[in-house]
Parts: structure tokens; C-alpha cells; sequence
């Protein structure tokens, strides 16, 4: 075989390897700790109790009550150095009256969703909700993701809440905390490459230069 024929198939199955080391991976991940808040009226901005059972992601703000709903996301299974390349959080809410306004917040969590939390601020988005059930929402989270990883952070949080208030509203909206609707967090990264992978990319651009020389 011709030697530089020979060099541009080795430099070739390289590079292959080198590829498929660094290629775009998708991972889909539950919650790990999830609670829901009221501030009793007249609110203060002090989340007083968490409440439980079936009031598990309620959220409402009517002006006089405050409720919200956190959740939080291990971000262990991200390898170190990961490129976010997309984030999205996926959710299903109820709103038996509508329109809404409902905001999501993200802040570094730790693993465990409480009182203090429900009050943390970090605007990702902002939709308007209804009326209906079952309303599928996706929310666009990558550049706060993106940030959480490289940071170092463990957790991601959100908390969701309803804001302007709305005095008119009486039926308190939900989020679908149970089952195969409940919130999820996909991300699509791209792995940083070990040394070993650094060196076959760099063997793999040498033998091709060098076979193109030749």
C-alpha cells in the first residue's frame, strides 16, 4: 500500500476514535428532593410551613397567601468539564383559572428542598398558564445549567412561583409531581476528553498533516 494512503487511514481511524470520545451525550434526570411553601397571610415574604400530601406542588399567590413549589436536581452523573450544549426543564401543570403568570427561579441547591429556599431569586423564565390541565411546559435552562457545572455545583434548584399576584384567582394551580409527568431536567453535553483522548487528536491532526505533506 502507498505509505501515505497507509498514513491517511491511520490518521483517519484517529481522529474517528478521538470523535466518538468527545461526541454530544443527552442525560435525563429526576428530582431528588421536591417540597412546597406557604407565607401565610398577610404575606411577608417568610415562608412560614411546608406542606404536605397532596399539596405537594401547589402554586398560588392571590395577594394575601404566598405558595411555591422547589425542586432540586443531582448534577453528579455530569462528568467534570462537561460542555452544556442544551438544558431544558420539562414539567406538566394544572390551572383551573387563567391566565397566570408563573416564574422560575433557579438557585444552587443541596440536595434538599426546605423553607429557605422558596425565596431564593434567579429569574430563568417567565410563562403564562392557562386555564387548562395537563399543559405541558419546557423551559429553556442551558445558560443557568451551563454556569451551575462550571462552577462545580452539585445541585441544581428551581422554585416556582406565581407572580404578579392575582387576587381574582380562587382554584390554586399545580404541577404534576408524581409519575411519568413529573419534572425532569435533560441536558446534552459534551465530555471534556481525558489525556488520552487529547493525545489521539493530536496524533491523529500530525499524521494528517504529515500525510498531506507527503
Amino acid at each position: 500500500m502507498n505509505p501515505r494512503v497507509y498514513s491517511l487511514l491511520i490518521s483517519a481511524f484517529v481522529l474517528a476514535s478521538w470523535s466518538t470520545m468527545v461526541s454530544a451525550a443527552t442525560i435525563d434526570l429526576a428530582y431528588v428532593a421536591a417540597a412546597t411553601a406557604i407565607d401565610e397571610g398577610p404575606q411577608d415574604g417568610t415562608f412560614d410551613a411546608e406542606l404536605g400530601g397532596d399539596s405537594l406542588g401547589q402554586v398560588d399567590n392571590n395577594g394575601f397567601v404566598n405558595i411555591r413549589t422547589a425542586f432540586e436536581f443531582s448534577l453528579a452523573t455530569l462528568p467534570d468539564g462537561a460542555a452544556v450544549q442544551s438544558a431544558t426543564l420539562s414539567l406538566v401543570m394544572n390551572a383551573g383559572e387563567g391566565p397566570r403568570q408563573i416564574e422560575f427561579h433557579g438557585y444552587e441547591g443541596d440536595g434538599v428542598a426546605g423553607l429557605d429556599d422558596m425565596a431564593m431569586d434567579g429569574l430563568i423564565d417567565s410563562v403564562s398558564l392557562g386555564p387548562g390541565f395537563g399543559i405541558a411546559l419546557a423551559i429553556d435552562v442551558t445558560a443557568y445549567i451551563d454556569a451551575l457545572v462550571n462552577s462545580g455545583a452539585g445541585f441544581a434548584g428551581f422554585n416556582v412561583r406565581e407572580e404578579p399576584a392575582n387576587a381574582a384567582s380562587f382554584v390554586i394551580a399545580d404541577i404534576v409531581m408524581q409519575g411519568g409527568a413529573r419534572p425532569e431536567l435533560s441536558v446534552t453535553f459534551v465530555p471534556l476528553p481525558g489525556a488520552f483522548g487529547l493525545m489521539l487528536g493530536g496524533l491523529g491532526l500530525i499524521g494528517l498533516r504529515r500525510a498531506r505533506q507527503g
